[in-house]
């Protein structure tokens, strides 16, 4: 599992409803991976499907994000002595 850094937001920009939104998204989906379930009862097709367009986009991004981690890990790697 893919562990972001905690991004700084301000304060301002916490009340946002489209940052709440997003907040408790990604907590929702965290959950659901780590526990390995569906937020509702049933399989995949009785999910909502905005959820499940925003599963796909969060998966899509966490493996951008492990691709970026390996590329930077790696060029750290080869400029040591």
């Amino acid at each position: 599992m893919i562990i972001l850094p905690d991004y700084k937001v301000k304060p301002s920009d916490a009340e946002k409803p489209e940052y709440i939104q997003a907040s408790h998204f990604l907590s929702l989906f965290r959950t659901c991976e780590r526990m390995r379930c569906m937020p509702k009862a049933g399989g995949l097709y009785d999910q909502d499907s905005l959820f499940v367009h925003l599963m796909q986009y969060t998966m899509v991004v966490d493996d951008e994000r492990r691709k970026f981690d390996e590329r930077k890990s790696s060029v750290n790697a080869s400029k040591q002595p």
